[in-house]
């Protein structure tokens, strides 16, 4: 049953390095998760950068502004509890999965331009699309975080059935100087625009304890009924 697969989900404090799930079964899971996961108009404006095993540097460019974000965060308190330089030998708990994780997903708004017919006709007719026009990008922010939490939904609970492990956070720099280091081969920006959410794919050998103390609040208080 798939609350039985996504209740298997815990957030990932290490992977195992010996584990390696191969690349042929990740993309197969990510083009599975395309598949069943809906997007209006069939825009899907977002893009999946998909490092593996061997996106070391890319890999600790999205660590370091996580651990960015950190500390920016804990800067508005005195007691600022994490390590401030990334290549500091203790590394962040919260983060340090990123580092070790077979893939790491970063997710990112994208501008489209090549739509399909149907979107092509409305335009024609005179319909504006948000997606389809830089100025405009923007505004869509909302949108795309909704359906990249319907992507990765999808592709947690098909790693679950996989027997493997999956984390996420959105918790980094957004602005974009602060990923000019991220390029591909061909030294182009690969964050054209707004980052969205990092997850992480991998066989788990550590997993964050929760204590007695950390809980949801219960369903009362979330779910509401009008009569």
């Amino acid at each position: 049953m798939i609350d039985t697969i996504l209740g298997k989900r815990r957030h990932v404090r290490d992977y195992d390095a010996n584990h390696i799930p191969s690349k042929y079964l990740v993309d197969s899971l990510l083009k599975l998760a395309w598949h069943v996961t809906p997007s209006k108009n069939n825009i899907m404006p977002y893009q999946v950068n998909v490092f593996g095993p061997e996106n070391k540097k890319e890999k600790k460019i999205i660590y370091k502004n996580c651990v960015s974000q950190e500390d920016y965060i804990n800067s508005f308190n005195n007691n600022n509890y994490f390590e401030n330089d990334y290549d500091a030998p203790g590394l962040n708990p919260e983060y340090a999965n990123i580092l070790k994780a077979p893939y790491v997903l970063l997710f990112t708004t994208r501008l489209e331009k090549n739509p399909n017919k149907n979107v092509l006709r409305n335009v024609v007719k005179g319909r504006h699309y948000d997606a389809l026009n830089i100025d405009t990008i923007p505004k869509i922010n909302d949108l795309v975080s909704l359906e990249v939490g319907m992507f990765v939904t999808a592709l947690c609970g098909l790693c679950m059935e996989n027997d493997l492990d999956i984390s996420y956070t959105m918790a980094f720099r957004q602005e974009r100087h602060f990923w000019n280091e991220l390029v591909n081969k061909k030294n182009y920006e690969i964050v054209e625009h707004r980052p969205v959410l990092t997850m992480t794919i991998g066989k788990a050998t550590l997993y964050r304890t929760l204590d007695y103390d950390d809980y949801k609040p219960n369903p009362e208080r979330i779910i509401k009924y009008y009569d």
